[in-house]
């Protein structure tokens, strides 16, 4: 396979593996893929409607976590792939009564630098502290929400796994 520019042809320096991925991203095979499954049901939930807006956010990613397709695809060099079509309509990929519940912040990691920087346990801590610190506040709830969603990214990664 050869790469062109405007100056001619351009030095090969990823693998095979790596260019084949990357042409079957291009060609939309993953988001071919990702339409067989658009969304999970939230219809067996018995008391959503009772819920908080945060607890009905974390219940719909704690599902996702659960019973989204898992995808790993050959010469793929990190496995976590969004494998529920609705993603692609920026919502979250979970329905209730046939329809979409929530719209979604597509292609945005806030704060990726501490991620990889200190990793998940610390903001699990930093969690652990402010719940301490906010235990009874306004700020709780949202606390317990980043809580959940640690806990969802946990049960994604063990699938992963």
């Amino acid at each position: 396979m050869k790469f062109y520019s405007a100056y001619g042809e351009r030095p090969v320096r990823l693998s095979e593996n790596t260019r084949k991925f990357a042409g079957d991203s291009l060609a939309f095979v993953y988001g071919r893929d990702t339409l067989r499954t658009m969304a999970i049901s939230l219809d067996d939930i018995d008391n959503y409607d009772e819920l908080t807006p945060l607890e009905k956010h974390d219940t719909a990613i704690r599902l996702i976590a659960e019973k989204a397709p898992v995808r790993i695809c050959p010469g793929e060099m990190l496995s976590g792939a969004a494998t529920l079509g609705e993603g692609i309509y920026h919502k979250i990929p979970v329905y209730r009564g046939g329809n979409p519940v929530f719209h979604s912040v597509s292609h945005l990691t806030v704060d990726f630098e501490t991620v990889v920087r200190y990793g998940i346990d610390s903001i699990a801590e930093n969690i652990r502290i402010s719940l301490e610190k906010y235990a009874g506040s306004d700020r709780e709830p949202f606390l317990r929400s980043c809580e959940s969603c640690l806990t969802s990214m946990h049960i994604w990664h063990s699938r992963y796994l």
